[in-house]
């Protein structure tokens, strides 16, 4: 059965070009991981999520992360409980990537 939306977890396993570096980079700049085991305690369910949350104006920079990846998801606007700016969100689980 395929996943419900694809991804290219395989993509940073040798980062042998500008791109990839690049978005690892940035990644480990402006990205965050799940606390899987914190989860599993709470929830008795392993989650292995990677996210990269920006401003609301920056949706473009994540769209162009999302077909680096080769992801079939949608890039999310919502509101942060700070000041109640709107942010844009790419997130997915995926334990490879993790």
């Amino acid at each position: 059965m395929p996943r419900k939306n694809y991804i290219d977890e395989t993509v940073f396993d040798c980062v042998d070009t500008e791109e990839k570096a690049y978005w690892l980079g940035f990644i480990y700049a402006d990205g965050n991981i799940s606390d899987a085991e914190a989860i599993k305690k709470k929830s008795n369910k392993s989650v292995y999520r990677l996210e990269v949350s920006l401003q609301s104006n920056d949706i473009e920079h994540l769209n162009k992360l999302k077909q680096f990846f080769k992801w079939q998801g949608e890039v999310k606007i919502n509101k942060t409980n700070f000041e109640r700016k709107d942010r844009c969100r790419l997130y997915f689980n995926n334990k490879h990537i993790w």
